[in-house]
């Protein structure tokens, strides 16, 4: 389920922002902005009711602009469209929707953490059925 967060972030990343590169693995070196990345920072799991669990999910969209100079508007127009895209997630009526939602700048670039909170229902090992029972019953008289 947390790679299904990770494709609905990534989804709604190709929505908001068509001509922008998304990187899911390792950042090479020297890449050119504008482009996001994006990680999974801590995934946390507790048991809820029956067989439901709680999960959830931190994660953080890296931002790097294409100007390494003149970065405030920039930067801000980005975390607006965040704000607004990454609040709810999915489609076909199955969103997540994004909490603790929150940006901090670093070096030129911007980072964007952001919560997702679902539940997960595991459904356990079915017992074969039973087949077939006999039974003898004698009366008296």
């Amino acid at each position: 389920m947390i790679q299904d967060v990770f494709n609905k972030i990534i989804q709604a990343l190709e929505r908001e922002f068509r001509d922008v590169d998304i990187y899911k693995d390792n950042i090479e070196q020297g890449l050119t902005g504008p482009c996001f990345f994006i990680e999974n920072l801590t995934s946390a799991s507790k048991h809820f009711l029956g067989n439901k669990y709680l999960r959830n999910s931190d994660f953080c969209i890296h931002y790097f602009p294409a100007d390494k100079i003149n970065t405030n508007y920039e930067l801000n127009t980005v975390l607006e469209r965040l704000f607004d895209c990454m609040e709810l997630i999915g489609e076909d009526g199955n969103f997540i929707r994004g909490n603790d939602m929150r940006a901090e700048r670093n070096e030129g670039t911007l980072m964007f953490f952001v919560t997702y909170k679902f539940f997960v229902v595991k459904i356990g090992k079915s017992e074969p059925e039973m087949e077939t029972v006999e039974t003898v019953t004698k009366l008296k008289g």
